[in-house]
């Protein structure tokens, strides 16, 4: 399963450069809320209408916060956010994220192929 800690592999300068997904952390999805600048997904406790508390994961449509899934603990909320996080940094669109080295370099060995030709 990944998380943010998840090793991975990038090609910087003809180089293959390893790091964790937690280092792309800046391509995770943000958007305006009415604080600033912040992550589309989110968690927090709330309390249901019993009075019950939980927590959920949410996320920002406009102006407003949206329930997506709740959880009954906290660890359980984290991991599905870090999910979310994990699917941000594979889909962007700037740099592509290895999940193995060797994927990392079979594409530097056609990066530098295509380089002689």
């Amino acid at each position: 399963m990944l998380n943010l800690d998840s090793e991975c592999f990038t090609i910087q300068n003809n180089s293959i450069v390893q790091g964790t997904l937690r280092d792309f952390e800046r391509f995770i999805e943000t958007v305006n809320t009415p604080y600033g600048i912040e992550h589309k997904f989110f968690i927090k406790r709330i309390m249901s209408v019993n009075y019950e508390l939980f927590w959920a994961l949410l996320y920002w449509q406009g102006a407003a916060e949206k329930i997506l899934l709740m959880f009954e603990n906290e660890k359980d909320a984290q991991c599905e956010l870090e999910d979310f996080a994990v699917i941000d940094i594979l889909n962007n669109n700037e740099i592509f994220i290895h999940l193995s080295q060797k994927s990392a370099e079979n594409e530097l060995h056609n990066l530098l192929e295509d380089q002689i030709v």
